[in-house]
C-alpha cells in the first residue's frame, strides 16, 4: 500500500471517531478525516514524491499528533477550535500553495 493508501486508512480510522457524543472530539476527528482524505485523493490525482510526505509531516506533525491525542481523551472546546484551524492550514491546496 502506497502513501495514498496509508492516508486513506488514516482517514477511515479518524472517521470512526466522528459522531462520538463529545462534540469537540468529534469535530477534531472530522478535521483529521478530511485532512487525510484530501491528501490521499491529491496523491492519486497527480504524481507525487517523498517530498510530499515530508512537507505534510514536516509542516504539521506536531498539530496532527496533538489532534490525534485530543480525540482520545478530549479537551476544552477552545482547544478543538485551535486544532481544527491549524489542520485546515495543512490541506493540499494551502500546504502546496495551490489556492
Amino acid at each position: 500500500m502506497g502513501a495514498a493508501g496509508v492516508l486513506k486508512e488514516l482517514s477511515g480510522l479518524a472517521g470512526n471517531c466522528v459522531g462520538i457524543s463529545d462534540q469537540p472530539r468529534s469535530a477534531v476527528a472530522f478535521a483529521l478525516e478530511t485532512l487525510f482524505a484530501s491528501h490521499s485523493e491529491d496523491r492519486t490525482e497527480r504524481p507525487t514524491t517523498g517530498d510530499d510526505n515530508y512537507v505534510l509531516f514536516g509542516s504539521g506533525l506536531e498539530v496532527i499528533e496533538a489532534a490525534m491525542d485530543f480525540v482520545q481523551p478530549g479537551g476544552p472546546a477552545i482547544e478543538a477550535i485551535d486544532l481544527i484551524d491549524e489542520l485546515a492550514r495543512l490541506i493540499p491546496e494551502r500546504l502546496y500553495g495551490r489556492s
